[in-house]
């Protein structure tokens, strides 16, 4: 690699969960027609959560209306500052919010597979508005379809993603992606790791996440899926391409519930938030969890709050899906 290169990828070496020092959320609200039906119970799980996270980093969580924000305010006894007014028009913001840089947000398109194209297209420009109305600037935008669950990174030049990105760029051939990102997201190891079996997002945050530069955190699929290979060909792909990285297995209950068009994400705890100065795991109030609660404290040296999300899981995503963590303050407060 050259000398520019390298300059390169220092200066858009990208920020990793344990070095973002804020949050952001988006409330459900009654324009978004997904949730009208559990409005209140998931607005009472917003206000828990934010009031959790607020004891440990900045939080806003952006509301459609002024209705909205005093409403909050009310619940969750937060400032005014906490509830900026913007138009966003969904919750799972991890997916179409940008990646964030030393320098700069790099942002993907937000297309995914599980809903159609006409509401995809109304959430971006939505997001979109929102970066643009509050004048938040430096964002790059890349030709490539890629939801934020779908990529995981460790801050020093690997990322992990699904091989659902092919699926959702056909009209590029797997070279033209794979460089795509290694060019644009200044990544220098790609790792792509076989979709979990029935699981129609396709993301990785709900399969494994990095708990720093050298370790992963994994569900344990051993006794999972047992028609197919998925547990042989993971297991082979991580061998192969990052054997100096460390696994931590944490056992995985997934439930077979499904709640209108979306299966349930009861079960899944590596879906977690994660901050310079937190960890947010959900929990569901099973047998699991006393031992899924002592490893996490273990992990994080007890820095870790347990949220109960029974109320959000049931609609397919957990805490990473629905949050944005970043560093720097994007919006005075």
């Amino acid at each position: 690699m050259n000398k520019y290169a390298y300059k390169t990828i220092e200066r858009l070496n990208l920020i990793p969960d344990w070095e973002c020092d804020r949050v952001l959320l988006i409330l459900p609200t009654p324009f978004m027609e997904y949730y009208e039906r559990d409005l209140t119970e998931l607005q009472l799980f917003y206000a828990d959560l934010l009031e959790e996270i607020a004891k440990y980093d900045r939080v806003i969580c952006i509301v459609s209306d002024r209705s909205h924000a005093d409403k909050m305010m009310q619940l969750t006894n937060l400032s005014e500052d906490v509830f900026p007014i913007a138009y966003v028009k969904d919750i799972w913001v991890r997916d179409f919010a940008p990646i964030q840089s030393k320098s700069n947000y790099l942002k993907l398109k937000y297309n995914p597979t599980y809903d159609s194209q006409i509401d995809n297209e109304d959430i971006e420009r939505s997001f979109l508005g929102f970066f643009k109305d509050f004048e938040i600037n430096n964002l790059e935008l890349i030709d490539l379809c890629l939801e934020g669950g779908n990529f995981i990174h460790n801050g020093k030049g690997t990322a992990i993603i699904t091989d659902k990105i092919y699926q959702q760029n056909q009209q590029k051939n797997a070279r033209q992606i794979e460089d795509l990102i290694k060019n644009k997201l200044a990544i220098e190891k790609l790792v792509i790791v076989p979709t979990e079996p029935d699981e129609p997002t396709g993301h990785i945050d709900g399969m494994m996440r990095w708990l720093d530069s050298e370790r992963l955190l994994i569900n344990n699929y051993q006794n999972l899926y047992p028609n197919t290979n998925f547990y042989e060909e993971l297991n082979s792909c991580l061998a192969r391409q990052l054997p100096d990285v460390a696994r931590v297995i944490l056992p995985y209950l997934p439930v077979d519930k499904k709640y209108e068009d979306w299966e349930s994400a009861e079960g899944n705890y590596i879906n977690y938030l994660r901050t310079k100065n937190r960890v947010y795991v959900p929990v569901f109030n099973n047998s699991l969890e006393p031992e899924i609660k002592q490893i996490y404290k273990q992990i994080f040296n007890n820095k870790v709050s347990f949220i109960d999300s029974n109320a959000v899981a049931k609609y397919g995503g957990l805490l990473n899906c629905l949050s944005w963590n970043y560093k720097y303050q994007l919006i005075d407060s």
